[in-house]
């Protein structure tokens, strides 16, 4: 079945994982060697960053992103870019540049977004790991759609600068560049990784904190709330039954685990969420979609 979640292969792959190779084992790093896939929306050097918008394309990146080149400090090999929707404000994988991605496992669906590509990529078994990004779901919505694992750190805490950027004016919601895996030790060997002390040098914006591992592996009893609605808007009964799976499986090791109805209705997610995202009032968007094909997954 093909997925059509890659947007392109890395050309140079190979022979990056060859020069790696060449090194000394003490002078090898963390992720030495690992092949990971990268969401087409954060830069890389001679390639295209387009957002899924035509009026982008044909315009090669000097560049590569932050994460990108922690990464590559670290060892990793880049190896595919990934698909998502035009835009990227949608739930969606589809785009008039590269077309619509499918669900791993079902062909009739799709593998959520907007972070979708890498999702169907490591859900399929073509990545063990990979690097998302996430406003509103977009890393969350497609681990959870495909069976794999995925974290959206908090905003600042590992670098976006290198991300595509059309909509990029307003800071009061931002994004977070984060990664996707195939199991929660893969997960867990990138998070380690990537919030090392050369990536503070890159961009001394971020806080100089290696990953807290005693928090990590801390034992003490958590309070924890979860809702499966809000205003009315019920959550699928396949969520809702994962989420309590999750509750008596978090209970079972002594965990604390509350239902609660969040203050937060419908009406102030449109007033302040949208309102704050396009708070140009779509103009830049729209300046580009105007003269575009319009993907069905913005109508």
């Amino acid at each position: 079945m093909k997925l059509n979640c890659v947007t392109e292969p890395i050309q140079e792959a190979e022979e990056q994982a060859q020069q790696l190779d060449l090194l000394p084992p003490e002078k090898r790093g963390p992720l030495h060697g690992i092949p990971v896939s990268i969401k087409e929306s954060i830069s890389l050097k001679g390639y295209d960053c387009t957002g899924g918008l035509q009026a982008l394309a044909f315009q090669k990146m000097e560049r590569d992103a932050e994460i990108v080149q922690v990464l590559k400090n670290l060892g990793a090999v880049p190896f595919m870019r990934t698909n998502f929707p035009q835009g990227l404000m949608t739930f969606a994988c589809s785009n008039p540049i590269y077309g619509q991605t499918l669900h791993p496992l079902d062909s009739k669906r799709g593998p959520g977004g907007s972070s979708g590509g890498e999702g169907a990529l490591i859900g399929g078994g073509g990545s063990i790991i990979g690097i998302g990004s996430d406003i509103g779901g977009s890393i969350r919505i497609p681990s959870c759609v495909c069976g794999v694992y995925g974290l959206k750190p908090t905003a600042g805490r590992i670098g976006s600068k290198g991300h595509y950027a059309v909509g990029s004016g307003q800071t009061l919601v931002k994004l977070s560049v984060g990664p996707m895996a195939r199991d929660m030790g893969g997960l867990v060997l990138a998070t380690k990784a990537v919030l090392s002390q050369e990536h503070c040098k890159l961009s001394p914006l971020l806080p100089p904190v290696p990953f807290r591992n005693e928090i990590f592996e801390k034992k003490n009893p958590m309070r924890i709330g979860f809702y499966t609605k809000i205003d009315g808007l019920q959550s699928h009964p396949g969520g809702v039954r994962a989420l309590y799976q999750a509750k008596a499986a978090l209970e079972s090791r002594g965990h604390t685990v509350i239902e609660f109805q969040p203050p937060l209705n419908l009406s102030a997610f449109f007033e302040l969420y949208v309102s704050a995202v396009f708070g140009d009032d779509g103009k830049e968007v729209r300046k580009y979609l105007d003269k575009d094909v319009v993907d069905r997954c913005n109508h």
